[in-house]
């Protein structure tokens, strides 16, 4: 400890405190990287659980009860021929296609609790050929857990000597509800952890580095300031002691640096006072000038060789590094190999040029990212992403802020790296199946909703490939609108290879458009049709046991519990007439909650808001068991997505806003459906409502104007609102968020009219926004023309 004193202390100034900065940043970066591993392999264990959980429930599901009963009879009677029998077999078949189906490396089997083995499970059937009946197992609480309550359960991590586990059990029932069995399914996680080691790897690599090199940069010219003046008055003490008298040192600090150096000056005013006669004392002066002269251009060299280092270290990562600051200056501290990746002396130009931009939108960017007016990872997006070397190659740009102690953003390290280089170190795990894993449990929820999305973008695309050559239609917005629904469905399910594709296909008909009729573009655009229609198809195919007689077939299944049959047969038991069979018809096979077509929206309203950085309450929906005929209104409900898009993207403010303006971090949507008796039919009404900012009627007013809506200025309140309803009210962006709130808005109006409706959008400034539908209510499939009603 002594010995260690000793080293420290002997070390310079300078030396101390950039040690002390590399310790305090090195400890905070693997504190960092634990817990991230920590979190993400939290996630794991959650994701990877939830997807054995939901095989093991699918396997208990499709295994007949009563089946598996006779063969553990058979297995007690000692049957020779057991795994012979049928029912034996197609249990294993059963469960070797869902392993094959959810391509599981390990076995899936059925257990048993003998009374003879309390603390032990006995295997019955398995997936794998090789049968090993009667053989046992120890019980652990989870699988015990699943056998006393019938609920599905899994496992924590675990591990044997072949690595590590998770496993999943579901109970299998009989005719009488009994738990007589459960289905088990291991997974071996080792793959999926050590990927998130890779990513921790690759999140402390390069970025790190840089933050790393900067903070050891501040330090080292924080050392130095507090290095240089005890140098000097180290130099004139000595000088003193010597009978030289040295001249005054400069110091403008307060501080106690500061302090000492005005009394070393008045020492050294008293000294220079008494020998001011003596030319050698001047001249000696003069040379003493001269040697801290040398001695401060010798610590200058000393600095810019430790820069030179550093920027030789970055250069040996193949990758280029440069930190630019909110006035769009790069600090000259970069990597070299910048100069030969941007072709262009970094710091000799602003950011905005060395990236290639125009200067007005760059400087516009930059200001904007040091504002954070919006999720700076937003912003940072609209910055290039890539660029063309002059080689051919292309270089891959990234952005990183770095912040300070109160979360202010002080610069943005940029890596740039040649293609192919950024993946030399990099493995990224391989995607897992969609439809296993992501979409599965949302299919099988939803597989009405999917399969009438599947149909009207097999029609859009149909639609599509007619505007190649139909002029009219390629003026209209029409397209515009089939992209807008397949892009809103896609995200609704999450199919994110369809998402892409729509983008490509929005693209390639944006350059059609310009350019009618020429041969390059109507091929590029049916080019990219083709691939999304091929992307449909092969989900379809993935997907087609999952959702059955819904995807061919315009109708829908309808799911009946055997009570509700019961209920009917009574119904019709004590019908007095025919009218009240055929109602009680109605109300059991024709109409149905209005719950089961719109359950699935708090799935997009979630994935939205972490898109856009917000935080919304789960949807509230009441009246959802309202009874409707699908048929009715399956367009009205789908066009539903619309407002709730635009509640989450322009209405609920960020946290940080909400809480300034005295609400809760969290937003919240309602979606409210009821029934009201009319004179001549009864009505549907449906209201989707935000607590957000409302909309801004002034930036409205000032937008229609522009679009030279000359009735604008002189409208009402609630004319002006009812704007954002209209077919050609614009989405162009503007420097108001309000005036986008119509986006896709009229489409709903559209759907409602066509029954017989009419809308209404109501909005309180920083109170919130209220849409109001109102439509003729169906109560049978045999009524013919719905009454219509003028709109208010």
């Amino acid at each position: 400890m002594k010995s260690f004193k000793k080293i420290f202390g002997d070390l310079p100034v300078t030396l101390k405190v950039v040690l002390l900065a590399f310790f305090i940043v090195l400890m905070y970066f693997v504190k960092e990287a634990s817990y991230m591993y920590v979190t993400m392999k939290t996630n794991v264990e959650s994701l990877v659980g939830s997807r054995m959980e939901f095989v093991a429930r699918t396997a208990a599901l499709v295994i007949n009860g009563d089946s598996h009963q006779q063969i553990v009879k058979a297995y007690l009677d000692r049957d020779p021929d057991l795994t012979k029998r049928d029912d034996f077999k197609k249990i294993q078949r059963i469960l070797r296609r869902i392993q094959k189906i959810n391509e599981l490396g390990s076995d899936i089997y059925t257990l048993v609790q003998p009374q003879w083995k309390e603390n032990s499970l006995v295997f019955i059937t398995m997936s794998n050929p090789k049968t090993y009946v009667g053989n046992s197992i120890p019980l652990n609480p989870s699988a015990l857990e699943c056998l006393r309550t019938g609920k599905p359960t899994r496992t924590a991590f675990y591990q044997d000597r072949k690595g590590t586990w998770i496993s999943a059990y579901a109970p299998i029932r009989n005719k009488k509800r009994s738990v007589i069995a459960i289905v088990a399914v291991d997974y071996k996680v080792d793959d999926e952890l050590r990927a998130a080691a890779q990513q921790v790897a690759q999140w402390a690599g390069l970025p790190s580095l840089a933050l790393l090199f900067f903070f050891l940069l501040l330090a080292a010219l924080v050392g130095r300031s507090i290095a240089s003046p005890l140098d000097e008055m180290t130099d004139a003490v000595v000088s003193v002691a010597d009978g030289v008298p040295g001249g005054n040192i400069f110091t403008v600090r307060r501080d106690e640096i500061g302090r000492l150096a005005q009394a070393v000056n008045g020492m050294l005013e008293s000294s220079t006072r008494n020998s001011m006669d003596s030319r050698g004392e001047l001249s000696t002066l003069r040379d003493e000038k001269e040697q801290l002269s040398k001695n401060l251009h010798a610590k200058e060299l000393e600095l810019k060789r430790t820069i030179q280092a550093y920027q030789a270290l970055l250069g040996k990562l193949d990758e280029g590094c440069l930190i630019f600051l909110k006035d769009g200056k790069v600090l000259p501290q970069y990597s070299k190999i910048c100069e030969d990746y941007l072709e262009v002396h970094p710091d000799k130009v602003p950011i905005w040029t060395v990236l290639g931009m125009d200067d007005k939108i760059g400087e516009a960017l930059v200001e904007a990212i040091f504002a954070e007016r919006q999720p700076v990872h937003e912003t940072l997006a609209k910055l290039p992403q890539s660029r063309r070397h002059s080689n051919g190659r292309r270089i891959k740009l990234t952005y990183h802020p770095l912040r300070n102690s109160n979360k202010d953003i002080t610069g943005i390290v940029t890596i740039a790296s040649m293609e192919g280089q950024e993946n030399r170190n990099k493995v990224t795990p391989p995607p897992l199946p969609e439809t296993n894993l992501r979409f599965a449990d949302k299919i099988l929820r939803y597989k009405h909703q999917v399969a009438h999305y599947i149909r009207n973008t097999r029609g859009g695309l149909h639609v599509l490939l007619g505007a190649v050559h139909n002029s009219a239609v390629l003026r209209s917005e029409a397209a515009r609108e089939i992209l807008d629904e397949i892009r809103s469905g896609a995200l609704l399910f999450s199919l994110n290879t369809v998402e892409e594709k729509t983008k490509l296909v929005d693209e390639a008909f944006s350059a059609l458009k310009s350019n009618p009729g020429h041969s390059k573009f109507v091929d590029q655009f049916e080019s990219q049709v083709a691939e999304l229609q091929t992307c449909i198809d092969d989900f379809v195919k993935e997907s087609e046991n999952l959702l059955g007689l819904e995807l061919n077939s315009n109708d829908h299944t309808l799911e009946i519990s055997h009570r509700e049959l019961l209920d009917f047969s009574k119904a019709i038991a004590n019908a007095s007439s025919p009218a009240e069979i055929k109602e009680s018809f109605d109300a059991h096979f024709v109409r149905e909650p209005v719950i089961k077509f719109i359950a699935h929206f708090d799935d997009l309203i979630q994935q939205l808001a972490q898109k856009y950085g917000k935080r919304i309450h789960p949807l509230r929906i009441t009246g959802g068991e309202t009874r409707i005929v699908p048929e009715a209104y399956l367009e009205l409900l789908a066009e539903l997505i619309h407002p709730l898009k635009n509640a989450i993207e322009f209405g609920i403010e960020l946290p940080a806003e909400r809480l300034v303006a005295g609400k809760e971090e969290a937003g919240q949507i309602n979606l409210h459906i009821s029934l009201a008796k009319g004179t001549e039919s009864d009505w549907l009404f449906i209201t989707v409502e935000d607590d957000g900012a409302g909309i801004n009627l002034d930036a409205l007013k000032e937008k229609l104007r522009r679009q030279g809506d000359e009735k604008a200025a002189s409208a009402s309140d609630y004319e002006l609102v009812q704007k954002v309803l209209e077919t050609n009210f614009s989405t162009a962006k503007s420097d108001s968020h309000e005036t986008e709130r119509g986006e896709g808005l009229h489409h709903l109006q559209r759907s409602t009219k066509d029954l017989g409706g009419s809308v209404e959008v109501m909005s309180v400034r920083g109170r919130g926004t209220q849409i109001s539908i109102m439509v003729p209510y169906k109560e049978n499939i045999e009524v013919g023309r719905l009454p219509i009603i003028e709109a208010a």
